[in-house]
Parts: C-alpha cells; sequence; structure tokens
C-alpha cells in the first residue's frame, strides 16, 4: 500500500507545524520520520491517520484520495509511546478487541478470532502471557502486545508514534531490532516517528528529516548519514566537531570517530590538551582542548589504541581529523 503525501499544510493559531510537505511513500517500505521536537512529525503522522485534518493537500493511499476519509475508513494501525492497552482486560482480550467491535455482517467467528489471536500473540514472541493483565508485563512486552492488537486487524498501513519513547535503553535497542525482523516477515507499509537519529538508522528503510515544519532530507540511512543536504541535517545525526582554521571563513566538520591521536610528534598532526577520558566499552572518548578554540573537540577512538597507554587529564597530544567537505552555508 504505497501512501502519497501532496501539498500538506497545517498551522495551529500562528505556529507554521507543517509547510508544503511532499512525499511518497513505496508499498511495503518502513520510513521513518525523523526530527527535535516540535518540528512536525507527529502532526503529519496524525493527518496520514486521518486524527488531524491539514489545512490544505491530500494524503492518497494506493491511488485513492482519502483526504475526506474518516481515521475509520483508512483502515490504519495506531501504536502509541504509552501502549494504550485496556489494564481491565487480559493480553488475549487486549488483541482480540479489534476483531470483536467490527460489525457482526463481517465479524468473525469466536473460533476465528481466537485463531488470529495466538497467531499474532506467537509472532510478537507472547502467546505464553495471553491470560496476563498489562499491569504484569514489562514495558517491552506492553509495546508488542499493543502491535499485536494494531495489527490484528489487517490494516493497509501501519503508523508508530514514538512507541519505544518510554522505555530504557537496552530494551529500547532490543525491540528496535525485533520490529526490523518482524518488518521484514509481514512486509507492510510503515511509517515511524522518532526523535532518536540511531533508532531511525538502525530501523528504517528511508529516513525523512524534518526541522520546523519543513523536510530538510529524504534518503536512506546511508545517503543521509554520509552525505548530509544541510548543516542541521549533519549534526543532527549524530555527534559533530566543528573547527576554524587559518585562512578559510568555512569552519571544518567532523565526527568524533573520524578523530586519530598519537602520543608523538606527527606530521599533519596538530598539539591538543586531553581534558576528560570516558571509556566506553569498545570506544574510549575524549574531550580535548585546542588552543584559542572555545568549544572543545570530542574525539572516539578503539579502546586498545596504543596511544591511549598511561593517557591522564592534563597531557598534551597529537590529532588529527578527516575533513568533511560540505557545500552549504554555514
Amino acid at each position: 500500500m504505497s501512501i502519497d503525501i501532496r501539498n500538506i499544510n497545517k498551522q495551529f493559531g500562528q505556529f507554521r507545524a507543517l509547510n508544503e510537505i511532499n512525499l511518497a511513500i513505496n508499498s511495503g517500505e518502513l520510513v521513518a520520520l525523523l526530527g527535535p521536537s516540535g518540528c512536525g512529525k507527529t502532526t503529519l503522522l496524525r493527518i496520514i491517520a486521518g486524527l488531524e485534518k491539514p489545512d490544505s493537500g491530500q494524503i492518497v493511499f494506493h491511488g485513492e484520495d482519502v483526504s475526506v476519509h474518516d481515521v475509520r475508513d483508512r483502515n490504519v494501525g495506531f501504536v502509541f509511546q504509552h501502549y494504550a492497552l485496556f489494564r481491565h482486560m487480559t493480553v488475549f482480550d487486549n488483541v482480540a478487541f479489534g476483531l470483536r467491535m467490527k460489525p457482526r455482517s463481517i465479524r468473525p467467528s469466536k473460533r476465528d478470532i481466537e485463531a488470529k489471536v495466538h497467531e499474532l500473540l506467537n509472532m510478537v514472541q507472547l502467546d505464553w502471557l495471553a491470560d496476563r493483565y498489562p499491569e504484569q508485563l514489562s514495558g517491552g512486552q506492553r509495546q508488542r502486545i499493543a502491535l499485536a492488537r494494531a495489527l490484528i486487524v489487517e490494516p493497509r498501513i501501519l503508523l508508530l508514534d514514538e512507541p519505544f519513547g518510554a522505555l530504557d535503553a537496552k530494551v529500547r535497542k532490543s525491540l528496535r531490532r525485533w520490529l526490523s525482523r518482524l518488518h521484514e516477515n509481514i512486509n507492510l507499509t510503515s511509517v515511524f516517528v522518532t526523535h532518536d537519529q540511531e533508532e531511525a538508522m538502525e530501523v528504517a528503510d528511508r529516513i525523512v528529516l524534518m526541522n520546523k515544519g519543513v523536510i530538510e532530507q529524504i534518503g536512506s540511512p546511508a545517503e543521509v548519514y554520509n552525505h548530509p543536504a544541510s548543516e542541521f541535517v549533519y549534526h543532527f545525526l549524530g555527534d559533530s566537531n566543528r573547527l576554524k582554521v587559518a585562512h578559510s571563513e568555512k569552519p571544518i566538520l567532523f565526527r568524533p570517530h573520524e578523530v586519530a591521536i598519537s602520543s608523538e610528534t606527527r606530521e599533519g598532526f596538530q598539539p591538543v590538551v586531553v581534558r576528560d577520558i570516558r571509556p566506553l566499552g569498545a570506544l574510549t572518548r575524549l574531550s580535548l582542548k585546542v588552543e584559542g578554540e572555545p568549544e572543545l573537540i570530542e574525539a572516539e577512538v578503539a579502546q586498545d589504541d596504543i596511544n591511549l597507554n598511561g593517557l591522564k587529564r592534563g597531557d598534551v597530544i597529537q590529532f588529527k581529523s578527516k575533513v568533511y567537505n560540505h557545500d552549504w552555508e554555514i
């Protein structure tokens, strides 16, 4: 089921939430709407769902203009950040709810509903929790149940609004890998809202970078990371450094992992003072002070880098960076 978003505009009072948004999503694609709070990504998701009406523009599902259709007529599955499970219902009843609410004329039989619920619970690997209540589940389990409930009505499109935002980092990482594998199996057109760039990079087929109600860039994770269309995209998609250089109006930009260090003087390297050293598992993060620069340089090097041996705060070492050559103005 393809989605065409055509010239969508939305204003709340004096605030322009969306400005001439155009986006084509292919059938079976998982697209992440990524950007900071207030950039318009959730508003766009709600307009796709029919929960919000645009001031102008069209939403087209597989050639059909659904702009005037109510949310109930668009057949979309929606997964929210805070689960929205019914506390008084068991896991089984939560998942079955959508089918049981269908008009009697098209409602599946009790036996068919039961079979479908167990099929979905098996798919999200939680069939063994069918008789439990939501408060007896972990946050990650609740979110998988919410996903099963959204899928049971066989939606044409799946929309996810910060679905893992309320979970701790370890559970979030585990669930997004699980979601990525699940999406490969069900091949359902999905739109995923997040402000977490790592989440978008890991889960999405394509990323839509949004900022202040406009789209900054659309592309695969590799495209937007390696070829950012603007300074906003470059800085939003990971940690970055900027350094002024002599005889140039443009500062140079580079990532922490693009820094090399040396305990000895080497050609092309320059001296820096070590301000902080932070072991981060396989990597060690250094904060480095360049003379005359107001901002510290962040460097990430392998924890077994020989140049870290005996290194301590206050030491002077040498550093060199890979320069990112951008063609947009700063």
